[in-house]
Formats: C-alpha cells, structure tokens, sequence
C-alpha cells in the first residue's frame, strides 16, 4: 500500500533518508537498531510531520555534518573550507608575482579580492535526491 505525504512528512521522510545515507544504513530498521529507537520512531515523526531533533543534533555532532544539510538537504561549505581556498588564492598569486606574472601588489589584491567574492558567492548545493516522489511505502 502506497501513502501520499503532505510536504511537511516528505520533509522527514528525507531527513531519515540523509541520516540512513550518513551511516551507510539500508534501510530504516538498521538506522533505528542503531540508535537504539522503537520501531515506530521513524513513522510516528513522519505521520506529524515532526522534526526528531535530538536524533538531528546527535547525527551532526557525532559525523561533523550542518543542521542545514540534515533538516533541509544543503551542503554548506565550512568556513574552514573557505579559510583553505583563501590561502590557496593567496599562494598561487605570489607565485604569479614571482614569475613577474603579475607586477604590483594592487593587481595582486585586486585579483584575491575578486576571486575570493567569486567563492564567497557560490550557492549552497541542495541534494537534488531531495527533489524526489513525495510517497513513501507504508509499512
């Protein structure tokens, strides 16, 4: 038997999914045995369309993911990732001035300033399996 989700228990339906993937779990029962969850857990918060946020918060404390990712399927660059590309750019554009690339410090900074709001302004990639049939199969 086949239900039809209103978006609200679509929308945990995924989170489920997201923390099943996180773990490599096939299936809800594994997740649930796992967590130490009653057998109804999954399909009780679906059914109210209930965020189960301390199973959310330990997910993300315990595999180091975002909130974002697990409430709503966005992948957020870390700011430390963003730390990493900065000293990246840094680098290369020394380099580029070493090898008389590049000759003064404005073109320098000009360039790092650009190219650092060009990574600023990447857009958050959303997990396009989230874009998926809103039904699920009731047990």
């Amino acid at each position: 038997m086949r239900k039809d989700l209103t978006e609200s228990q679509h929308s945990i339906h995924l989170i489920f999914k997201r923390i099943r993937e996180l773990y490599g779990f096939g299936s809800n029962a594994k997740m649930l045995e796992h967590f130490n969850l009653s057998e109804s857990f999954c399909s009780q918060n679906i059914g109210r369309g209930s965020i189960p946020w301390k199973l959310v918060d330990s997910v993300s404390q315990e595999k180091n993911t975002s909130l974002d990712y697990l409430v709503h399927g966005i992948k957020v660059t870390p700011l430390v990732q963003f730390e990493k590309y900065e000293l990246a750019v840094s680098k290369a554009l020394f380099k580029a001035k070493m090898y008389n690339v590049l000759k003064s410090d404005k073109e320098i900074d000009i360039l790092k300033e650009f190219i650092l709001s060009a990574i600023g302004e990447i857009e958050p990639d959303i997990d396009e399996s989230d874009i998926s049939s809103r039904s699920l199969n009731s047990a």
